[in-house]
């Protein structure tokens, strides 16, 4: 039996750029054989996003389709029309990030096209879906208007896109499942998966909290106002990252800065949480990063480097390739990202 779960189904992808993206690097490390549809003229415009390699391909939209295939197709043409209905009807899923309707508009309507292969699974990547089919978005777009961008303490552009990635993941989750209903049911079925639901997640807590009488004045226990959980500096000028929410957690690192008189100071909010906070400060500031590290490293503690993407990768926390569910034990899929075009002549199934 395959340790990839979705080994033997084929995936036409025509969506484009980040959500896209994640979407496949997802069901290709799960086995998928995902065939990408692109327009002749320069394909996913994420190909030409910097860095870019020696070709010109992006370097970022390479990682993210190790394995995958691409086909050209005009799909407002017939031609073009022809060709995608072709691999469609041969799949188990097709994926589409065009502005609401415009599908619709080509032929290729969710219901038109699950009456003629009823297994298929569609999804749907949109700005907003159908609520405001109209509207056009892109990450940061949905960020700012969420209220998202003012939560993040910062009026600058994230340096990572945050509704992009998680609505792409939640879109994967939402196939697995419905393949899985499939298997029990036999059918098929459409997904909505608007791109700007990726900040929900995120949301949550700020939500609930305006149901409140008092809406807005509590804050979560993760913002970094207690002292169990926050950044602190050490003697050399390094950071780092305490999160002890959990009571035994808290408790250790207590005894290990041997301030245990600190104990019911960690989760409050006031002055004693800020005379806690001071008193670790002080007592971390007191020796180099590298020295409180050890001390985590033995007894276990959840004490962390605030490192550069570069030191973690050099450490060993993340390594480029790493597949998105490595707890299956898959390796990630090899490979090279495909050429534009490169498998216009291969069949529907292989």
């Amino acid at each position: 039996m395959s340790d990839r779960p979705l080994d033997g189904m084929l995936v036409v992808d025509a969506s484009r750029m980040l959500p896209g993206a994640v979407l496949a690097r997802s069901l290709l490390d799960l086995g998928a054989r995902l065939v990408k549809l692109e327009h002749p003229r320069g394909g996913d415009p994420m190909r030409s996003a910097p860095p870019v390699d020696e070709e010109g391909t992006s370097l970022g939209w390479a990682a993210f389709h190790r394995g995958a295939e691409s086909v050209c197709c005009d799909l407002r043409t017939e031609d073009g029309q022809r060709r995608a209905l072709e691999l469609i009807a041969a799949a188990d899923v097709f994926v589409e990030s065009f502005r609401a309707g415009t599908l619709e508009r080509w032929g290729f309507a969710p219901r038109r096209l699950r009456a003629e292969t009823p297994r298929l699974i569609s999804c749907s990547l949109s700005a907003y879906g159908a609520v405001v089919p109209d509207q056009v978005g892109h990450d940061l777009n949905f960020v700012a208007a969420s209220g998202l961008l003012s939560l993040l303490g910062t009026p600058e552009v994230p340096q990572v896109q945050i509704a992009d990635v998680t609505a792409g993941l939640l879109a994967a989750s939402s196939i697995l499942a419905a393949l899985l209903a499939r298997e029990r049911g036999g059918k098929g079925t459409h997904l909505e998966q608007p791109l700007a639901t990726g900040v929900l997640p995120f949301l949550t807590w700020h939500l609930a909290d305006l149901g409140r009488d008092e809406p807005g004045t509590l804050k979560p226990g993760l913002s970094g106002d207690l002292p169990i959980y926050r950044i602190y500096t050490c003697a050399d000028g390094e950071r780092l990252a305490l999160a002890t929410f959990e009571p035994k957690f808290w408790l250790s690192i207590l005894t290990a800065l041997r301030l245990p008189q600190l104990v019911r100071c960690g989760l409050d909010p006031g002055e004693k949480g800020r005379r806690a906070t001071e008193r670790i400060q002080e007592r971390l500031a007191s020796k180099p990063r590298a020295h409180w590290l050890e001390i985590a490293r033995k007894k276990g503690l959840p004490l962390s480097p605030v490192d550069s993407l570069q030191a973690a990768v050099e450490r060993g926390t993340l390594t480029p390739q790493a597949p998105y569910f490595p707890s299956l034990g898959a390796p990630p899929r090899g490979g090279r990202a495909p050429r534009l075009g490169e498998h216009d002549e291969a069949p529907p199934r292989a």
